[in-house]
């Protein structure tokens, strides 16, 4: 049996744009081996296709039962390949294989790959990669267009004019990723919240989007915009009030009412469930004996520790507040153990606190309150429980209602965030009587990392109650006082 004749690849062509390019050999000429071994000859200057593992091979030779084998090209240049083939005989002689074994894959320069045409014909020279250098010196370089614009050329587009105030009939070029990214032209008023699509008609409008681009019409003078998930945008005018109060963000809540008493206490379920951690406030109210400080204790089935933080035994309507952090998640009883006839259960989660108490005032027919407060953003509950079946409560200026209880007796909490540090006057509104009703007001500290509205150095004015604060330090706006129209 003679020795095989090794019968490489068609050379191969490849522009410089495909780097790193792989290339697949097959050999698949060579008569009855059973043995291959592909070599690299040589490669480019600066090439390390030959260096380490590439594709099949390892430091430039590749040895397999199979002449399929592949490498990447990494420069462009010459990649001289030669194929040898081995049987029961022994393996072909690479001399005599010199015009078949050989195989030239050459990675050029958009000039050569334009100029030679018919290069794939060539077979390997020794001076092959010489010639070719010194052909593609030779070949002019392209001329370069100045006003063309280059995938990765710095600076191209800032260096142009700028037309500062774009109009609706403006052209840009964009891809349309859905057609194959071809190239179209779109006017900019056809654009998203361009002109000719925007859906704003006044001077302080604002953009949102619900399932499309919406306007929120601008508010009034004295509103602040504030978070409110029950509008299609998500936000809402608010207002801050005479004391600088805007409306909080409450929660659950429930009240019961039990006439007769029971030696077991009153409970209410709250009308939904409570999450772990949050602020639950509780006020049980009777007509009854209480004693000073009141014995009264309050419990719930999320196991709560609650705090009693304020009481009035000397009113026609006697009162107990008490505060804990929900113990658990999910829903919950609260009973508090006053024993006595026409007693009452109030209580309510609120969302934005945490159960450290600033500050607590109280009075008796009363329908506001003072209180100073040490930081922005507490969180204010007023609390008042009445005796008289016809009376009903409103929210005062800033506040909203947080739970409400009617019946033989009425009970009734509103809430508030305060939006600066310092003296703020808290009120409600009511109709029918209050006298003989203890009214509580509360002051919590913020939740940790709550940041007050703007910045340090900004102030703060109250249109309304014409009241200005700052300059805003550390988050909290001082109050520098009032001015008149």
């Amino acid at each position: 049996m003679p020795i095989p004749v090794a019968i490489a690849d068609a050379d191969q062509a490849w522009a410089s744009s495909t780097l790193p390019k792989s290339i697949s050999l097959t050999g698949s000429g060579t008569n009855s081996p059973d043995q291959y071994r592909w070599t690299m000859l040589s490669v480019p200057p600066g090439s390390a296709a030959n260096s380490g593992v590439n594709g099949n091979f390892t430091g430039g030779v590749y040895t397999g039962a199979v002449a399929a084998a592949s490498f990447t090209c990494d420069v462009v240049g010459g990649y001289v390949l030669q194929l040898e083939a081995h049987n029961g005989s022994g393996w072909s002689d690479p001399a005599l294989d010199k015009e078949t074994a050989q195989t030239i894959i050459y990675i050029m320069t958009a000039k050569l790959a334009l100029k030679l045409p018919g290069y794939r014909q060539w077979r390997y020279d020794a001076d092959l990669n010489d010639d070719l250098k010194a052909l593609e010196t030779a070949i002019p370089t392209a001329a370069t267009d100045p006003n063309a614009i280059h995938k990765t050329t710095a600076a191209e587009i800032s260096a142009m004019t700028e037309k500062v105030t774009p109009i609706s009939a403006d052209l840009l070029v964009i891809e349309d990723s859905a057609a194959g990214n071809a190239k179209k032209k779109v006017q900019v008023g056809n654009l998203p919240g361009g002109s000719g699509g925007s859906p704003l008609t006044t001077k302080g409008d604002l953009y949102g989007f619900s399932t499309v681009n919406a306007r929120l019409p601008v508010g009034t003078d004295g509103k602040t915009l504030v978070a409110d998930s029950s509008q299609p945008l998500g936000v809402a005018w608010a207002s801050q009030g005479s004391g600088a109060m805007r409306s909080g963000s409450g929660g659950p809540n429930a009240h019961a009412y039990v006439q007769g008493g029971s030696a077991t206490g009153q409970s209410v379920t709250l009308s939904s469930n409570v999450a772990s951690g949050n602020l639950i406030v509780v006020m049980i109210q009777t007509e009854g004996a209480m004693s000073s400080p009141p014995s009264e204790t309050v419990t719930d089935t999320r196991g709560t520790t609650y705090t009693r933080i304020g009481y009035n035994v000397s009113s026609s309507v006697k009162c107990a507040v008490y505060t804990g952090l929900a113990g658990g998640s999910g829903s919950c009883t609260i009973t508090g153990n006053q024993n006595s006839s026409y007693a009452r259960i109030t209580a309510a989660e609120f969302l934005h606190s945490n159960a450290t108490l600033d500050t607590i005032t109280s009075g008796v027919a009363v329908s506001s309150l003072s209180i100073t407060l040490a930081n922005a953003g507490e969180l204010v509950i007023g609390v008042t429980g009445n005796f008289h079946s016809s009376t009903t409560f409103s929210p005062g200026s800033g506040m909203s209602t947080a739970a409400f209880g009617g019946g033989n007796d009425s009970s009734y909490m509103e809430q508030g965030i305060g939006f600066a540090a310092g003296a703020q006057t808290v009120t409600y509104g009511y109709s029918g009587a209050i006298d003989g009703s203890p009214y509580f007001l509360l002051a919590f500290q913020p939740p940790a990392g709550y940041v007050s509205p703007g910045n340090d150095g900004d102030y703060y004015i109250d249109t309304v109650g014409r009241k200005l604060w700052g300059p805003r330090t550390n988050r909290v706006y001082p109050y520098l006082g009032s001015f008149s129209a």
